[in-house]
């Protein structure tokens, strides 16, 4: 069978049920398939909640970041110059991760380049984001902190790695706006 691809994330056209016997067993490329699925309907859900959308350069997608066994651990996901004409309103950060094992912590923030200081506000910290459940948080209104003009990064940290085969995955994370 050849892999499945949702048309749901791409266009929002629902797709085709998949229809199978009680015998049949999912495998890695079904999962990815409902993964990719539930990815698609949490954007359209945020966006909905927040009538937003990413602005330009502001989001990142599918990055791997190694576990490390203490803080400090930041990997930069992506920087961006913060541009306040691209939309009026609400602006927010969100991020949804996976994690390895529920003994890692997950954290992602805002930190303006120049400065290297967090954004007031920005910090998001997942509890036990475990293997194969996604998690989603969303900050409070950042409006009022950030500044026309400025660079910042998202950054990403995954603490608690008693292995080296521990890691998370930052599925996505922007600043969006309404």
């Amino acid at each position: 069978m050849p892999p499945r691809i949702s048309q749901f994330v791409h266009t929002k056209v629902p797709d085709e049920p998949l229809v199978q016997d009680a015998t049949y067993r999912f495998d890695p490329a079904d999962r990815r398939f409902i993964d990719e699925q539930i990815r698609g309907i949490q954007q359209l859900l945020a966006q909905g909640a927040f009538g937003s959308t990413a602005l330009r350069g502001a989001e990142t997608s599918d990055r791997l970041v190694q576990a490390v066994a203490a803080t400090p651990g930041w990997y930069v996901a992506c920087g961006f110059r913060f541009n306040a004409a691209q939309s009026n309103g609400v602006r927010v950060f969100q991020a949804t991760v996976i994690a390895s094992t529920s003994a890692l912590q997950v954290r992602c923030r805002l930190v303006r380049a120049d400065t290297s200081q967090e954004v007031s506000g920005s910090l998001l910290t997942f509890a036990a984001p475990v293997n194969a459940l996604e998690q989603t948080l969303v900050t409070s209104n950042l409006s009022s902190v950030l500044v026309d003009g400025q660079h910042y990064q998202i950054q990403v940290e995954c603490t608690g790695g008693a292995s080296p085969g521990d890691f998370a995955i930052l599925r996505s994370a922007g600043v969006y706006a309404n």
